[in-house]
């Protein structure tokens, strides 16, 4: 687990979801929106997840059920908490301070029946422990979860 770290920067606190197929046994796996992608300078793949206000106190677990119903439309289950990380990255154009919750989530319905929202991401992938290697540009916290969410199957 990554301690919080004293910062000036602005914080966020995102819900970071490893949404595990049983069937296959894989975690869906998201690409940065190519707008995004470009203002940023970089290529992404991540876990789906975003954040919560928390001078409105919104539940972690309820935001990460939110936000895998906003950017795939799929219904998941939340399991338990994996764990946390914190880093530093812009958002918005800003410096900002990340700390994350990740949590372990099942899905309710078929993989197949999941629609990005374009605005979120460019596509999508389902990816074990094996072939998460041929996704480079795989943000370290998901390298990090993803054989955790697995261990559990």
């Amino acid at each position: 687990m990554t301690e919080s770290i004293s910062t000036d920067l602005p914080v966020r606190y995102p819900a970071k979801v490893l949404v595990v197929d049983k069937a296959t046994r894989k975690v869906l796996i998201l690409r940065l929106e190519g707008e995004e992608r470009a203002k940023r300078g970089i290529d992404e793949w991540h876990v789906p997840g975003g954040s919560y206000e928390v001078e409105k106190d919104f539940d972690l677990e309820a935001t990460a059920v939110r936000e895998v119903q906003e950017e795939v439309a799929l219904r998941i289950r939340v399991i338990k908490e994996l764990g946390k990380s914190a880093w530093d990255a812009y958002y918005e154009g800003e410096r900002t301070h990340f700390e994350a919750t990740f949590f372990l989530a099942e899905l309710d319905q078929d993989p197949s029946e999941a629609v990005i929202d374009r605005s979120e991401a460019d596509e999508l992938a389902w990816v074990d422990e094996h072939t998460m290697l041929d996704y480079p540009a795989l943000t370290p916290e998901a390298r990090r979860f993803i054989p955790m969410a697995l261990e559990e199957y």
